[in-house]
């Protein structure tokens, strides 16, 4: 079994990153030992310091600060941590997500050590749609960018074969991530990501967690304004322990 799993973490140096990580603890079990990989992008000056002192009193060792945003910062931050990844596997991670659902990652490593050509187990952030649209391929949608997705059942475990790797928080097989870099800077890197796993690498193994009609098990909380955002969560969670105010 696996002992250490690397999680990377692309971070804005947005205060999301406090109860994103508390949702993972909480609902994400794993036996072993996380090793955090942290890139932070210096947008959000005014939280930056405070997003940094949490890291450190959580014992995070392994921090890049960048100052670059948009593309190019995202681009970096991806090249950045995918190179620092060492353990067979990975959970990828980004500062902005709630977990609803207990996942078992022991479970789902178990499944990927056997089943080699299973390269990544993504959380749905939606209900699980029938049909996965290739978004890279065109600006437009049209019928021929739609795939069929299809529940299969691997040793008692439900999962939706997909055509799509995606940043969604999601268990991933390292020596096939490394193959994706690296990432051109000034594009967006997850579309990137996609077409180069869906045209180069030419494997088929990318899967969602759950089955064909199964609601959201996870929540993106970034999208939201992010001060209205802060002032519903403080009712909800002692932001000010966490910040040390």
């Amino acid at each position: 079994m696996i002992k250490t799993l690397d999680v990377i973490i692309t971070s804005t140096g947005r205060r999301t990153i406090i109860p994103t990580l508390k949702s993972f603890r909480e609902k994400i079990v794993f036996s072993g030992k996380y090793n955090f990989i942290v890139n932070i992008d210096a947008l959000h000056k005014k939280d930056l310091h405070k997003v940094i002192k949490f890291l450190s009193k959580e014992g995070f060792n392994n921090i890049n600060i960048n100052i670059e945003g948009s593309s190019i910062g995202h681009a970096k931050a991806i090249n950045y941590l995918f190179n620092k990844i060492k353990t067979p596997f990975f959970f990828h991670l980004e500062d902005d997500w709630l977990f609803f659902k207990e996942v078992n990652l022991d479970q789902l490593i178990q499944i990927m050590v056997k089943h080699s050509e299973i390269d990544h187990i993504r959380l749905s952030k939606r209900t699980i749609r029938s049909e996965a649209w290739l978004y890279y391929k065109s600006n437009r949608i049209k019928g021929e960018e739609f795939v069929p997705k299809e529940n299969v059942l691997i040793e008692e475990l439900s999962l939706v074969k997909t055509s799509i790797w995606s940043f969604n928080p999601s268990l991933n097989r390292t020596n096939i991530a490394k193959q994706l870099l690296e990432i051109p800077l000034g594009i967006n890197p997850e579309i990137y990501l996609c077409k180069k796993y869906y045209e180069e690498v030419g494997r088929d193994g990318c899967y969602i967690y759950g089955k064909i009609g199964d609601k959201a098990i996870i929540k993106d909380i970034g999208r939201n304004n992010s001060n209205n955002f802060l002032r519903r969560l403080k009712s909800l969670l002692p932001l000010n322990n966490f910040l040390g105010k």
